[in-house]
């Protein structure tokens, strides 16, 4: 019997404590502040529209290669893996932006699996957490091609005055982005 009362403590004392570690992981995860590389865009209220993003700071006067994805798109995850070679390949162009806008799904616990995958993956770049209302919104300011169906991962390219020149970009694994994106910043 006291055998018995020694492993249920036990038991008790690892549950609690895997509680409290887990809990703490959640708080350190989802209250992680930017830092050089990883610029959260978080403000007090909502953006309502795809320019009200582009006004941060961040993007003024910057050609920006927009990403739409949300956590669990495997598509939106291989293409993170093309990434490091895009970046390195414009690594000198203080010009270009990589804006990544994450959606929610409105499961417990999304914001956390997206700073997760954004910390995991080094997605170096700016990234805001849509509402599904406002990747709706975004979505139908930002694409105007009725043909290109709503759907993940998707790119857009902003040039220096804030507009949309391609609501359908290559996407990163693409080779022919490089030299898109290379035309976008070549022009004043």
């Amino acid at each position: 019997m006291k055998k018995r009362r020694s492993l249920v403590m036990v038991i008790l004392v690892l549950v609690v404590s895997a509680s409290i570690a887990g809990g703490l992981y959640y708080k350190r995860v989802t209250g992680s502040e930017s830092t050089d590389d990883i610029i959260y865009i978080e403000p007090e209220t909502a953006y309502r529209t795809f320019a009200d993003i582009l006004a941060h700071e961040t993007f003024k006067n910057k050609v920006v290669y927009v990403d739409f994805w949300f956590t669990a798109c495997p598509y939106c995850a291989k293409e993170f893996k093309a990434m490091p070679a895009l970046k390195e390949h414009f690594k000198a162009e203080k010009d270009l932006v990589f804006l990544y806008l994450g959606k929610d799904r409105r499961i417990p616990g999304e914001k956390f699996r997206w700073k997760k995958m954004i910390a995991n993956k080094n997605l170096t770049g700016a990234h805001y957490f849509m509402s599904i209302d406002q990747y709706r919104s975004i979505w139908e300011e930002t694409v105007k091609d009725p043909t290109v169906t709503p759907g993940f991962p998707h790119f857009l390219i902003v040039n220096r005055e804030g507009t949309i020149i391609d609501d359908d970009a290559p996407w990163p694994s693409d080779p022919e982005l490089i030299t898109v994106l290379k035309g976008v910043l070549a022009s004043p």
